[in-house]
């Protein structure tokens, strides 16, 4: 059976951008919301293919009571025989150690495939079914180990490309077209292979400082090394398939969010 490692990153109240969400909500909002499109994305992978096991473990920065009380809800409900969910606190506070908190997990647990995700991001409900497969699409055509991000984030395209320009790969997926990308989050699907051959600029990632001439440039000074240096294939869809729910400049003019946010219902 296959396992996909999952460090599922929750913070509902601490960080420096609580109040630039999109939605117009609170950010205890967007984490529930997103949370349980997340498990609800999972959920349809899941049942989709009944070989693939899913571990999942959710690690909270200092959220409300209710929000942790609601994290549980959600890793009682979507618990069955191939999805198994743990929930717990951080050991310690802060974006940067509960990201290195999550990478460090994956790091010593993933076995197959790993995914740092963040409680942030509005996920479609075939988005985590679709990325392993075409992960796999890929493997199978090249024996490479992609890096997907579910999130194709326009404004990137706007001007000159900062780390390479065309040409790009195009992949044909059963539902979409995939395009290469140069440019990850620190939230990305791979192979545990992957992210341990890749260790060392993730560890980099980590140790940039919380201010300086480096700040808002983490990704693309250490992650982003990955693809321009080492040659490894990131793919991102057309269009999204989950929606980085942060700033205005985030917003996805190709894809109604408003329907997807409207669509996840949250458990009572």
């Amino acid at each position: 059976m296959i396992s996909v490692s999952y460090a599922l990153q929750t913070c509902d109240s601490f960080n420096n951008q609580i109040d630039l969400r999109y939605t117009g909500t609170p950010k205890k909002d967007v984490t529930i919301k997103c949370t349980t499109s997340f498990f609800r994305s999972l959920e349809y992978a899941a049942n989709k293919n009944l070989n693939v096991q899913h571990n999942v473990i959710i690690f909270d920065d200092r959220s409300s009571d209710e929000t942790f009380m609601y994290l549980h809800k959600l890793a009682s409900k979507y618990s069955k025989n191939n999805i198994s969910v743990t929930v717990k606190k951080t050991s310690k506070s802060g974006i940067m150690e509960s990201i290195r908190e999550c990478y460090e997990w994956l790091l010593e647990n993933g076995k197959d495939f790993v995914y740092q995700v963040q409680d942030d991001y509005l996920f479609s409900e075939s988005c985590i079914y679709e990325i392993i497969e075409v992960w796999y699409q890929i493997y199978n055509e090249t024996k490479s180990h992609a890096i997907i991000s579910p999130f194709n984030d326009h404004h990137l395209w706007l001007g000159s490309y900062r780390n390479r320009t065309t040409p790009r790969a195009i992949i044909c997926g059963t539902s979409r077209y995939w395009i290469q990308y140069y440019d990850a989050s620190c939230s990305f699907f791979t192979s545990a292979n992957n992210f341990i051959k890749h260790w060392d600029y993730l560890e980099a990632f980590l140790r940039m400082p919380p201010t300086g001439d480096d700040q808002g440039n983490f990704e693309n000074t250490t992650i982003n090394r990955i693809f321009v240096e080492r040659g490894v294939l990131g793919l991102v869809p057309i269009p999204s398939l989950a929606l980085h729910m942060q700033s205005e400049i985030e917003i996805d003019p190709y894809v109604d969010w408003k329907s997807w946010w409207d669509s996840v219902e949250i458990i009572k």
